[in-house]
């Protein structure tokens, strides 16, 4: 549930957010209809409880506005009764087009939003980002909002603690951020001076127990999509303080993480039986020789059962 904290708006939200594929047909169009059986599947088959729709492994600026809208309009029918809390990803080439997106996830009563910045207008600093989020959080004063740190895409690549000063008290329905950056001294920083007050969901799935050490609770990943099991069995050893244990899992994770390396949405279609169809240009096709040997090598090494 939404409570407010010091007259800001929280989200509580813990535990695996995953970030999935957005279904294609052979032409390039979206295709909604597999939305159902695939919530299922990461809920029961990943042991997921989040979702983080229209990011960057959904391929989120890949799709018009009105494809994304609809996408995010199926994942939250499908799984409000299904996942703890649907996160949206709004962020757009530009203002207009990122408040509009807002307003619909609002309209459709998604659990939070979240905004990556213009990717050709970049911000300049980290007060014209501020300024940014805020023109985006003020047309949607009823829901949570977070920043989606991806700098390596964005190329707004500020200290988060820098703009976590900026926002966090001037932007009553700012709620934290999805971290995706392995600067974990930004992010222990951030943890330590507001993790009580905003949420700070770690997304670089090859360091996520490093993530949870430094006091991270939620976790966003695109590997979730096929081994999000693995991730749970590995949280479940870090919760019970079994840390050699939680470590051997993580480096079991990073092995299988390599092997699969970009055929994850090839991978993810062989594990779950769902037909996910291709990526969108100028995003490469799915080499289906090489998911072939990557489920082979996944088989091979004895880390994870197909």
């Amino acid at each position: 549930m939404i409570s407010r904290f010091n007259n800001e708006m929280k989200l509580s939200i813990e535990g695996l957010i995953v970030a999935p594929c957005t279904p294609m047909l052979e032409d390039g169009s979206i295709n909604v209809s597999p939305i159902a059986e695939y919530a299922v599947y990461l809920k029961n088959k990943q042991c997921v409880d989040n979702i983080f729709v229209c990011g960057t492994t959904g391929e989120g600026q890949n799709l018009t506005i009105e494809e994304r809208k609809k996408v995010g309009e199926e994942w939250v029918k499908q799984g409000r009764k299904i996942f703890k809390k649907i996160i949206i990803h709004v962020g757009a080439g530009n203002l207009a087009e990122t408040q509009d997106l807002a307003k619909h996830a609002t309209e459709m009563k998604a659990d939070a939003i979240a905004i990556a910045p213009p990717t050709y207008f970049k911000p300049a600093s980290v007060q014209i980002l501020g300024d940014y989020l805020a023109s985006v959080a003020k047309v949607v004063p009823d829901i949570p909002v977070l920043f989606y740190h991806l700098p390596e895409r964005t190329g707004a690549d500020f200290a988060m603690l820098d703009l976590l000063d900026n926002v966090v008290d001037r932007i009553p329905n700012f709620a934290g951020m999805k971290f995706v950056t392995f600067n974990m001294g930004d992010f222990g920083r951030c943890q330590q001076r507001y993790g009580d007050r905003v949420t700070l969901s770690f997304g670089k799935d090859e360091a996520l127990l490093f993530a949870a050490l430094s006091g991270g609770t939620s976790f966003v990943g695109a590997t979730f999509n096929y081994m999000g099991s693995l991730y749970k069995e590995m949280f479940d050893l870090f919760t019970a303080n079994d840390i050699r244990e939680a470590m051997k899992k993580q480096q079991d994770i990073q092995v299988i993480s390599g092997i699969v390396g970009q055929h994850l949405r090839g991978v993810t279609e062989r594990i779950s039986g769902i037909k996910l169809g291709p990526s969108r240009l100028p995003i490469a096709p799915v080499d289906e020789d090489g998911v072939e040997k990557a489920m082979k090598s996944i088989k091979s090494s004895g880390l994870m059962t197909l």
